[in-house]
């Protein structure tokens, strides 16, 4: 699991940074830092100046109560481990769109790749003033007009030698090879995209370039919301809104969702 936080983040008030230190803390002492298994601790794994940090963890579901203690949470596990990172302006993040989208066209004129539709959502679709990292659904598929066998070969060779597993993994590592953190927030497959059902937007080219679309309220092929909640990947809720945990091979979310969020502004 991967999660990316700001460093302004907090959690009924509590500093992000904070309740990450005090639940790697509580792993730690446990010796199971490493694993993704609940772990449970009591009353005595609390220090005095912990009680805040409990208490927040429990109001965001970090943590809950187990017997005559607590178990920290799958959420829990994954901010012990979150990577946090100051927000940018806006104009920059729309800059690093731009290099992402130029990013996208150097991919498909070097590989058998070829992608799109693209789907932003999160802090950048909504102009927030500071952006902690681009949220975008990159779906794809491949160049019909070269030879299937000499495309699947090609794309064999390049996995093996990145000791990459799959076709999605490939993709993400190429997107990636540019290094830009704000670039974090892209994952592969529009399928959590459409989970969350949150509001987003296409990019799809239109004579060559990269072309803004019209805002939706949510992805076309949403799911309901039995069917999200089944499928979902695991999110943590800040004070500041909703955060994806990214699995290999797809990103944490910045912010995917924001507090009684509806229907973004227009740019």
């Amino acid at each position: 699991m991967s999660l990316h936080l700001p460093t302004d983040c907090s959690f009924s008030g509590v500093p992000g940074e904070t309740v990450a230190e005090f639940l790697h803390r509580i792993l730690t002492a446990r010796m199971r830092l490493r694993g993704d298994e609940q772990v449970c601790f009591r009353s005595p794994d609390v220090p005095e100046d912990g009680r805040s940090c409990l208490e927040a963890c429990l109001a965001h579901e970090l943590v809950e109560a187990s017997g005559d203690g607590w178990r920290v949470l799958p959420a829990g596990i994954a901010v012990s481990r979150a990577v946090f990172r100051p927000r940018v302006p806006l104009s920059e993040a729309e800059a690093s769109l731009g290099r992402l989208l130029e990013r996208f066209d150097a991919i498909e004129a070097e590989t058998p790749f070829r992608i799109g539709p693209v789907w932003l959502f999160g802090s950048l679709l909504r102009r927030e003033r500071e952006i902690g990292d681009i949220d975008m659904a990159v779906d794809y598929g491949f160049d019909t007009s070269r030879p299937e066998p000499e495309a699947r070969a090609w794309l064999a060779a390049e996995r093996t030698a990145r000791g990459l597993g799959s076709d999605d993994e490939l993709l993400l590592d190429l997107i990636r090879r540019v290094a830009d953190p704000l670039h974090d927030g892209v994952f592969v497959d529009s399928f959590d995209l459409r989970a969350l059902g949150v509001p987003c937007q296409c990019f799809e080219r239109e004579g060559g370039s990269w072309s803004r679309q019209a805002l939706l309220a949510t992805h076309p092929r949403a799911f309901g919301v039995s069917e999200r909640d089944a499928r979902c990947d695991l999110v943590v809720r800040t004070d500041q809104g909703l955060f994806v945990v990214g699995n290999e091979g797809s990103a944490a979310g910045d912010g995917a969702m924001a507090p009684e969020e509806t229907a973004p502004p227009s740019p």
